[in-house]
Formats: structure tokens, C-alpha cells, sequence
């Protein structure tokens, strides 16, 4: 809020892209550390994909306004969810919805985007990649990374499992 900014002489920042629940977790995680999946895991249910879309939303928020601390802590939350497994032994990762709004929300050098393509190629199941509905920025780029593995002959079981850190995608 420099003087020489529109807002700061008139000390509004009007943010018409993000909806009322965004900027309620927003402040929420700002002012408790609490993010809006918090207790999901803990509470014994699944992730609905409106509560990966709260993630997704939160980030790119943090992303417009530049504030690391909640796009570091979306990334670990996401991390964190997606090592939990169901009772086939099967993970989950953002639907196809939530990763399209951070490819659609965040600049191609943008860590969590290289996070998603990463949890793709180390972790990825099949079931993961809907033809026709991820973002073809998220295709191209777990292609592009399973052909540089091939390139260098890594043989599959290099990279296949892999453990992800969170801070390997911070900001």
C-alpha cells in the first residue's frame, strides 16, 4: 500500500476475482495458521473436490498477492494429503478441476506447478490423468518429464514412488 498507489491513498485493495469463502480461509489461515482441510483427514472423511478446490482457490490467491507463507502452507497440505492411501492402497491427488485452477491461476515458472507434474511422474496412477479434462500445461509436462527418464534409460523403479517434500516447492 505505497501513497503512490491507488491503494494506498484510499487503503482498499478490492480483489473482485476471489469469492467470500476464499478470503474467509484466506484471512482464517492468516490470523490461526488453519487451513480449510485441516481436520479432513482427521475426521475420518475423504477429500471432496470442492475441498481441493479451496486449496487450489487459496493458492492462487497467495500467488496474486504474494504471500509465500500461505502458498508454502497449501503445497504442504497438499503433500500431506496426497500421502494418505485408501483401503486398495490407492492415493489421491487434485482432480482435475482443482489442478486446472492453479495451471489457469499461476505463471509457468510457479513451484506447485512443478510440484503437480512431479507427483504425477513419482507417484502418478493411471486414474489420476482424465483425457480431456486436466490441463493440457499439467499433460505436456509429465510427458515431457517421463521422456527425459526415458532419454537418460533411468530404469522405472528410480523414480516410480519417489517422496515429494514440501519445501522442494516453496516460495
Amino acid at each position: 500500500m505505497k501513497k503512490e498507489w491507488a491503494e494506498g491513498q484510499t487503503r482498499v485493495i478490492r480483489l473482485p476475482e476471489d469469492d467470500l469463502e476464499t478470503m474467509t480461509d484466506y484471512l482464517t489461515f492468516s490470523y490461526s495458521g488453519i487451513l480449510p482441510t485441516s481436520n479432513v483427514i482427521e475426521e475420518g472423511r475423504d477429500l471432496a473436490n470442492n475441498d481441493w478446490q479451496s486449496l487450489a482457490k487459496l493458492y492462487v490467491l497467495g500467488e496474486r498477492i504474494l504471500d509465500k507463507c500461505v502458498r508454502n502452507a497449501v503445497v504442504s497440505e497438499i503433500l500431506r494429503i496426497s500421502e494418505t492411501t485408501d483401503e486398495q492402497g490407492l492415493s489421491e491427488f487434485m482432480p482435475a478441476a482443482a489442478s486446472n485452477m492453479i495451471f489457469d491461476g499461476t505463471p509457468e515458472p510457479s513451484p506447485i506447478r512443478r510440484m503437480a507434474i512431479d507427483k504425477h511422474v513419482f507417484n502418478g496412477q493411471e486414474h489420476w490423468l482424465e483425457l480431456g479434462e486436466d490441463h493440457p500445461a499439467l499433460i505436456i509436462g509429465v510427458a515431457q518429464a517421463l521422456l527425459v527418464k526415458v532419454r537418460h534409460r533411468q530404469p522405472y523403479e528410480d523414480f516410480r514412488g519417489r517422496q515429494l517434500k514440501a519445501e522442494d516447492y516453496f516460495v
